[in-house]
């Protein structure tokens, strides 16, 4: 605009205003005829509109990865455990029983010994008895047998039966065996003879 010295009058302004972090300066401004601050503050309102700020979220997702580990075998709890067969320790242990008794006088007398594991079998057991001559003679003292006795999951024991000959001849008190040998993968025997004591009743 000029004066009547014809001198050029400048409009000098300085506008602040701030978009996100960064300061913007107006310095020396020549304004148009009819443009005032109201008209600055328009643009300035503009330029702040049209400013667009972005931001992003992560998200993160955990999962869980379960492991199932096969159960072991515990004191008390049971035997067998067919995934730890080569660890005695989870093995069942098979004992038999002694039997002593008076023979009679006639007949057959039974004389029944009991075969046990130890805890309470995870799987079937099995082990093969037979009878064993001491100090008694086979057929004539004693009937002499064999067989194979099973247990099954949670059975801990079984009895095997042999029957001793009655007489009255008098004699001393005689012996014979019942014997255990060839257990099941899952099973060792402990104890591997029954002694069977014929008491002399004559």
């Amino acid at each position: 605009m000029r004066t009547r010295e014809g001198h050029i009058k400048r409009r000098t302004g300085r506008v602040w205003f701030a978009v996100g972090f960064a300061l913007l300066v107006l310095a020396s401004l020549g304004l148009a005829a009819g443009v005032g601050f109201r008209g600055l503050s328009s643009v300035a309102q503009a330029y702040e509109y049209s400013t667009t700020i972005t931001t992003s979220t992560t998200t993160t997702t955990s999962s869980t990865t379960t492991t199932t580990t096969p159960t072991t075998t515990k004191p008390g709890k049971g035997c067998g455990d067919k995934n730890h067969l080569h660890e005695r320790r989870f093995e069942c242990k098979i004992t038999i029983s002694d039997v002593s008794k008076k023979e009679g006088d006639s007949g057959t007398t039974a004389f029944v010994f009991t075969v046990a594991v130890s805890g309470s079998p995870l799987s079937t057991v099995t082990v093969d008895w037979a009878t064993g001559a001491g100090t008694a003679t086979p057929v004539l003292d004693y009937v002499p047998a064999n067989g194979t006795v099973s247990l099954a999951p949670g059975v801990t024991t079984k009895t095997v039966t042999i029957l001793v000959v009655g007489d009255t001849d008098p004699e001393p008190n005689e012996t014979f065996f019942v014997n255990l040998s060839n257990p099941s993968p899952n099973a060792y025997v402990l104890d591997p003879q029954g002694v069977g004591t014929i008491l002399n009743d004559d």
